[in-house]
């Protein structure tokens, strides 16, 4: 049934999550995808069209409250939009930007 079908069951642990894109047409057009990251159990959790703060606040509203006050940890790149997000719920998560220069080397 895929994505468009799934539902969350509310005893369901996320305490990380990750943010990315990826273009899936010429033109800047952009899927943005969140996953459960938590150890041992990595899995696509949603995915939104585009990569707007409407988009990523809109996983927030299809995952509830409940499973949302479980979120521990954000990873994301830098895109403004995602950003914002976390920004405003600052309070709950503790964000861990993902660089995409990173070298293993950098101290």
């Amino acid at each position: 049934m895929g994505l468009l079908h799934r539902t969350l069951a509310p005893d369901l642990r996320i305490s990380a999550i990750g943010v990315d894109e990826i273009q899936y047409a010429k033109g800047h057009k952009y899927l943005a995808l969140v996953y459960k990251i938590d150890a041992g159990a990595t899995r696509v959790l949603w995915v939104g069209k585009e990569r707007t703060v409407e988009t990523f606040q809109g996983f927030f509203m299809m995952l509830g409250e409940e499973l949302t006050s479980k979120i521990q940890f954000v990873c994301s790149d830098m895109w403004e939009s995602y950003l914002q997000v976390v920004r405003q719920a600052e309070c709950r998560w503790r964000h861990f930007p993902k660089f995409s220069s990173f070298r293993p080397d950098m101290s």
